[in-house]
């Protein structure tokens, strides 16, 4: 019986997977976005790369707005293209109207895909 439960462990652990490698192989970058800092005079906004992509990042940093941002239409802090992985932040300086809801997305654009971060809500103190 022990014997069967260690067999029955062992198998279980062989087969889980390991997803970095596949992460890996992704055209787009992922990128994740973290929970924002309010400051006197604006926000403390991060993010990171976990994974860059084959193709060259153009331009990343971070959206927001009332509802879910569009990149097309929300205010845009712009961070410029990079070729860095790993962490990124960035002091906005923006008018928030105090007690009002927001969102906040990090972003990366390459020349095939435009990427967003999970979503993070908060209100402007």
């Amino acid at each position: 019986m022990k014997l069967n439960y260690i067999l029955l462990v062992t198998g279980l652990l062989f087969a889980c997977t390991d997803t970095s490698e596949e992460l890996d192989q992704r055209d787009y970058p992922r990128i994740e976005t973290f929970a924002p800092q309010i400051t006197s005079d604006g926000a403390h906004f991060s993010g990171t790369f976990l994974v860059p992509g084959k193709n060259k990042i153009t331009d990343h940093g971070f959206i927001w707005d009332h509802d879910f941002p569009d990149l097309a239409t929300a205010p845009k802090f712009s961070m410029g293209p990079t070729e860095t992985t790993g962490p990124f932040d960035a002091d906005v300086k923006y008018t928030f109207v105090k007690g009002r809801e927001y969102v906040v997305r990090a972003y990366a654009i390459t020349s095939d895909y435009k990427v967003l971060g999970q979503a993070f809500r908060f209100t402007a103190e």
